[in-house]
Parts: structure tokens; sequence; C-alpha cells
């Protein structure tokens, strides 16, 4: 029998694919000196991961995720990812988000 017949009101949880996502705004102070430095650590061992697109995923993901960016460097992130998009050559990826964080620091 289900609840409605019975007389119980159920209360749903929204589902994942329909809560909508939010903004969290700027990270605390020292979020972008952080993400710079993990984003720096990911590159420094870009040539020895075992998918080097994945990693350089994981760095475009870090820098991304942490907050207070200027417009130019969110946009220059944004081009990077859109670049990486487009399935470049795995020895292109080095110096191209090398040039990227010396743009940001």
């Amino acid at each position: 029998m289900l609840a409605q017949e019975r007389g119980i009101l159920v209360r749903h949880a929204t589902p994942v694919w329909r809560a909508k996502m939010r903004d969290p705004g700027p990270g605390p102070p020292g979020s972008r000196q952080q993400a710079l430095a993990e984003a720096r650590k990911l590159v420094r061992t870009l040539a020895s991961a075992p998918d080097p697109k994945r990693r350089a995923q994981a760095v475009l993901s870090e820098l991304r995720h942490s907050g207070g960016w200027s417009p130019e460097a969110r946009s220059a992130i944004e081009a990077a990812d859109a670049w990486l998009r487009e399935r470049p050559a795995v020895e292109a990826i080095g110096p191209r988000l090398r040039a990227l964080l010396a743009r940001l620091a």
C-alpha cells in the first residue's frame, strides 16, 4: 500500500540531478595561492602520469574551483579548458599549462 493511500504525506528529497548547483563564491583567504601551489605540483608530475590529459584536467579543476580570480584570469583558465577539450598532443600539454600558471602567478 502506498503512503499516499494511507493518508500519509511523504516529502521526498530532491534528486541530485535536479538539485541546482550554487556558486560557492570566493574561497577563504589564500585559496588562490594554495590552488596555484597544488597546480604546480600536478604539472611537475605531468610527464610521469599514467594519463597526462586527465592530470591536466585535474590542474584546471583545481584552479577553477578556487576563488579570488580576476575576470581575465578566469577567462584564461576557461580558454585552457576549451583547448584541452580539443584533444591536443600530449607533448603540448605541459608547456601550455606552465605558461598558464606563469600568467596566473
